[in-house]
């Protein structure tokens, strides 16, 4: 059920002074504590970063490589809980359906990466889309080179520019989510560590539970920033920053001095 769903229902019953209490007990109705599995992510991943956090009802993400704002989305789950934050996807046209349906986030149109030269993004045919990148390498490995329908020429922006403009005052980043095809690394590095430390990040990374996981390089660059592995999935890699420890049940706490 869909926010504007929740809203249309509670204001054709409902005075307007109750309307906002009655909407903010409905949500924690169907997305509260009672309901963990509810989920609009491609493999649960909200509701993992949603037991993180101890289903809390506040808070701010940011989204790299967001696609689309409900479907396979790892934040629409925290959007609707009360929670805003910035998506970030270098799709043509990605964002209208953002500013529709998630007016209240920040929502940003363009590519990120470390390298500050123009780059090629390449655009998949319909029924592929989830796979635009700004990676050959990622198209050869998955043999989609008869998938890409056009390609686009972009200028991409660091992830610390991106902060630095857009970053509400004060705010403290809760997670960062990354999903860029491939280019995880190229994201990670344009970001300036010493000022912007989301307390949790979440990758997309497909390598098995081994030790050569701990080799790779976004591992490694995350490892140097203060970060550590927590949480493997099949598809995702969760990191914790250092300040943070999991307590008894497995939520996020500050360290202890």
């Amino acid at each position: 059920m869909g926010s504007h769903i929740i809203k249309s229902v509670i204001k054709s019953v409902l005075p307007a002074g109750a309307r906002e209490n009655a909407k903010k007990k409905l949500i924690e109705v169907i997305l509260g504590h009672d309901f963990p599995g509810f989920s609009f992510a491609a493999g649960g991943e909200d509701t993992i970063l949603n037991y993180l956090f101890g289903f809390k009802n506040t808070g701010f993400f940011v989204d790299v490589g967001a696609f689309h704002p409900v479907k396979f989305s790892n934040t629409y789950l925290f959007y609707l809980k009360g929670w805003r934050g910035i998506n970030i996807d270098a799709s043509p046209g990605s964002m209208n359906a953002f500013r529709q349906l998630r007016p209240e986030d920040i929502n940003l149109e363009l590519a990120i990466s470390d390298k500050n030269e123009e780059l090629t993004y390449y655009v998949m045919r319909e029924g592929n889309s989830t796979m635009n990148t700004l990676s050959m390498d990622f198209v050869h490995r998955l043999n989609m080179e008869q998938a890409i329908a056009k390609e686009i020429k972009v200028q991409p922006r660091a992830l610390s520019q991106v902060f630095d403009e857009h970053l509400p005052q004060a705010r403290e980043i809760d997670f960062l989510t990354i999903d860029v095809e491939g280019l995880e690394l190229a994201v990670l590095s344009s970001n300036d560590w010493r000022k912007y430390r989301p307390k949790v990040i979440m990758l997309e990374d497909f390598d098995s539970l081994s030790n050569r996981l701990f080799e790779a390089a976004t591992v490694k660059t995350l490892a140097a920033a203060g970060y550590r592995p927590i949480l493997k999935t099949t598809t995702e890699l969760v990191f914790l920053e250092q300040g943070y420890q999991l307590s008894p049940t497995g939520q996020i706490a500050p360290q202890e001095a």
